[in-house]
Order: C-alpha cells, then structure tokens, then sequence
C-alpha cells in the first residue's frame, strides 16, 4: 500500500527532474522517519500544508489519509522544518533545495525562534529531534491549540 501512496504522490509533480529528486528521497527515507512524524497526526480531521518545500510530506499523507485540514480548540499543527545548526548541515540542505528550485528563496528559521513564535501565537509545543540517513538538520514542532 505505502508503495502505492509513494507512486501517486510523484506522479503528481510534472517536472521529471522533481519526479527523480523525489524517487530518491523516497528511496532513501527509511520508513521510521515517515512513521515518527505520521505518529502525531490525528485520526481523522483536515491537515493543511502551508506551501514549505515540495510538499513531499503532506502528499504522502494527503494519499495515506485521504480527508485531513483546520486547527480547532484541541487541534494538532505539526511542523517539520530545517534548522538553521548545525551549519554543515544546513549547507547541504541549502545546496539541494537551490538544486531543486534555482529561481527560489530559501530560508531555514532557527528551530529556538520558530518554537518562540509559535508558543506566542497560543500554541504548546513539543520539539520532536529527527533523525535522517543524510545530514539534514530535520527538527519536528507538534504544536497544541487549547
């Protein structure tokens, strides 16, 4: 099945080079590291998908769980994003994504800053440490609304 999801997930995307980039991260992504951020996602529910990156993550889900996206008191938000530090890590997540979209601005948030300004915006954050085959500096804020 999760074989399936992957499938329609990059075939969504029609630039092929995109479609490869893709194909490899799959390849290389271990099904742990899906598991670990799928883990806090609710049961049923909408998931929205604000525009980071190529949306990788959410399609998978989107197919997985089709149905998912609006936070409402007691809603989850779950954030996956790339730290600024380590530095060599960020460099080579920085040197991929111009890669990828040449034309595009990239910015990573300082995971400390990220978490401050969703904490002020009312939420309560748990920071979840990723771990990757490849030196990503993955970070995971699984954010509550009372």
């Amino acid at each position: 099945m999760r074989r399936e999801v992957i499938a329609r997930v990059i075939a969504a995307y029609d630039d092929p080079i995109i479609r490869a980039y893709s194909w490899g991260r799959f390849l290389i992504l271990r099904q742990r590291f899906l598991d670990e951020i799928g883990q806090y996602l609710p049961d049923e529910g909408r998931i929205l998908d604000i525009g980071c990156g190529f949306g990788l993550f959410s399609l998978y889900y989107a197919q997985l769980f089709p149905g998912y996206k609006a936070i409402r008191p007691g809603g989850r938000l779950v954030v996956k994003d790339v730290d600024t530090r380590p530095s060599y890590k960020r460099w080579f997540t920085h040197a991929l994504d111009a890669l990828m979209s040449p034309r595009g601005v990239i910015h990573y948030w300082p995971a400390a800053e990220l978490q401050a300004l969703l904490q002020r915006i009312g939420f309560r954050v748990y920071r979840h440490l990723m771990v990757d085959v490849l030196p990503y500096p993955h970070v995971l804020f699984v954010c509550h609304r009372d």
